[in-house]
């Protein structure tokens, strides 16, 4: 079993082989991937093109691609998870495949509080490479870049933003492990 690296308190790396998934990634080329939207505290899911430049291709859309990430992520991460913390009843959750053209970004957030309470890690694994489109944590002053095959693990309420991309297109999985 691959070992996930520490690069920050409650933030790990780790760089399995992605080679099974790449019949799953060029399906994602043809599938129907809609605006991405962002959870406002007054007025719910909405799109707002000046906080996050991106779309999205959910499980509807793309259910054997989500299951087979989604698998990945809790191979990777859930056995260690539990050796850094009392997290109970960790599932996953709201998995998503995200798309930044060359101009995506999304500004500095928090994935868990108000209506996220119950998630305790973002897992996200990157797609492609591209200029730009760094994963930054203003907070603990942490930058990774998008490199193929790199999955991350951070405690949700991080504060983090993903970086303009410069040149191409950055794609990646997202999910959330979310418990008690």
């Amino acid at each position: 079993m691959l070992q996930p690296i520490s690069v920050a308190p409650g933030m790990f790396v780790c760089r399995p082989a992605l080679d099974a998934f790449a019949p799953v990634i060029e399906t994602l080329a043809n599938s129907e991937w809609s605006a991405a939207s962002i959870h406002h505290h007054d007025r719910g899911a909405i799109v707002d093109h000046e906080y996050r430049n991106a779309s999205v291709v959910g499980p509807i859309a793309n259910r054997a691609a989500i299951d087979a990430f989604d698998e990945r992520a809790r191979d990777i991460f859930f056995p260690f998870f539990k050796t850094i913390g009392p997290f109970h009843n960790l599932r996953i959750d709201g998995s998503q495949f995200v798309r930044y053209p060359t101009g995506g970004f999304f500004k500095a957030h928090r994935d868990a509080g108000n209506k996220y309470k119950n998630r305790c890690f973002t897992i996200l694994c990157y797609l492609s490479e591209c200029g730009g489109g760094e994963t930054e944590f203003p907070e603990i002053g942490v930058s990774i870049k998008p490199e193929v095959g790199l999955w991350i693990a951070f405690f949700s309420e991080y504060l983090h933003q993903g970086s303009f991309v410069t040149a191409g297109e950055k794609l990646i999985f997202v999910t959330w492990a979310v418990g008690k």
